[in-house]
């Protein structure tokens, strides 16, 4: 049996049929908004495993350097502690002050005559530059004794 059917009920179905069979009537911004989201998506995943990984290279290079500055520190206090051990042979039960003091009356009151270097005479660090890993014979006077003697003050 046929059922009875208005006009404005039958324009309506025709209208539902024609937008299901009519697929270029949905929202044309529908489709490039979903790739927009997946692409975003994809994005954002590799941008967390990017961060993750720098992460771990950053922790590896970390120790690695932090293990460098250790050995560093390490080899640095050894040389320390040799270094204060030749200071403590060196100066003995004196304090640093009396050590400072005999220096200073060495280096103010002694001059060295080098043979074979002229008329001149020389500190005693200056000598052991003018001469360096050579064998040499010198003679000790105070300053004035070398004046004395017709000795002149030599330059480094």
């Amino acid at each position: 049996m046929a059922k009875k059917v208005s006009l404005e009920e039958y324009e309506k179905n025709q209208n539902k049929k024609e937008s299901k069979q009519n697929p270029e009537h949905k929202n044309k911004l529908l489709l490039p908004l979903e790739i927009l989201i997946v692409l975003f998506g994809c994005s954002l995943i590799c941008i967390v495993i990017l961060l993750l990984n720098k992460g771990n290279n950053n922790s590896s290079s970390n120790n690695s350097e932090i293990e460098r500055l250790k050995n560093n520190l390490n080899s640095q206090k050894e040389i320390s502690e040799s270094y204060k051990e030749d200071l403590d042979r060196l100066i003995g039960d004196k304090d640093v002050d009396y050590i400072e003091d005999k220096l200073d009356f060495f280096d103010e009151s002694v001059v060295y005559v080098i043979e074979g270097f002229g008329n001149y005479y020389y500190s005693y660090d200056c000598m052991m530059q003018k001469v360096g890993n050579n064998q040499f014979t010198y003679w000790a006077y105070n300053p004035e004794a070398a004046q004395d003697a017709g000795y002149r003050a030599g330059g480094c």
